[in-house]
């Protein structure tokens, strides 16, 4: 009984309605008499039940009593309206924050994992703002090529320029003619040239990720791996000497006694 008597009180009720919920005079509100002997103890005359909010919802309930019956009057009320929209708001922002912060923890625990993964698979990754020609790369990335990651830049025009000459027709070629969507898919195979100065055999496959309104390609993401040791292989592999043995080779069969069998 008394649960759901206090459901119909002031602050049962700004909690189920979600308003503000006014009572100026204890002593002769018929709605107040469960919990007039109470009050009256404390000397309280009149109360105000302020719901608080978040994500939309009551989560709490904030009542204040005066000594004075009719304390709470417009301007009262006006100010515990605002105080509820504060708090209520700051509840929201609090929410916000620990939503974007988990949000971030997962992030960072996806980049970490793709990080550890192109490692192990000797990859750099990069993402090519296709506007600027400027691009974000993991620190895998510049290490391929020789670079300390912490002060690598990467831009479309120093990639050209790295590119050997022998190969740089042909890459810029396979690239135009993805970025204007004339092929399918962005993959490509070239040397280019390390810090050292030494060349590197490296493969390249990109996506093109976002456009915009008018359909012109604004992102491209994609790995850079090290096909170097692979590309150094493949003359000898070529001339590898193959040997399949006949089916008509002649077979001798033996037992265990080392003598040939009597029927073959």
């Amino acid at each position: 009984m008394q649960r759901r008597t206090g459901r119909r009180g002031p602050t049962g009720t700004a909690a189920r309605e979600g308003r503000l919920v006014i009572c100026s005079n204890i002593s002769q509100d018929p709605k107040m008499a469960p919990w007039r002997g109470s009050a009256m103890r404390y000397g309280f005359l009149s109360s105000a039940a302020v719901p608080i909010r978040q994500g939309g919802q009551v989560v709490a309930v904030l009542t204040f009593y005066s000594q004075e019956a009719g304390f709470f009057s417009e301007d009262e009320q006006d100010l515990l309206q605002e105080i509820s929209d504060n708090l209520s708001f700051a509840l929201d922002a609090i929410q916000l924050d620990q939503a974007n912060q988990r949000a971030q923890n997962q992030l960072g625990e996806n980049e970490e994992r793709l990080r550890l993964a192109l490692e192990a698979a000797n990859q750099g990754f990069y993402d090519l703002n296709l506007q600027t020609g400027k691009a974000v790369v993991s620190s895998q990335y510049g290490q391929i090529l020789g670079y300390d990651p912490q002060y690598f830049q990467e831009t479309e025009q120093r990639w050209l320029e790295r590119i050997h000459p022998q190969d740089q027709q042909r890459v810029r070629e396979i690239y135009d003619q993805y970025i204007q969507g004339k092929i399918p898919r962005y993959a490509v195979e070239c040397r280019q040239r390390t810090m050292a100065g030494q060349w590197k055999w490296l493969l390249s496959l990109g996506k093109i990720v976002e456009w915009d309104s008018q359909g012109k390609p604004l992102r491209m993401l994609g790995i850079l791996t090290d096909v170097t040791e692979r590309k150094q292989a493949e003359p000898r592999l070529k001339t590898w000497p193959i040997t399949i043995p006949s089916p008509l080779c002649p077979t001798v069969v033996c037992c265990w006694t080392g003598r040939k069998m009597p029927w073959l």
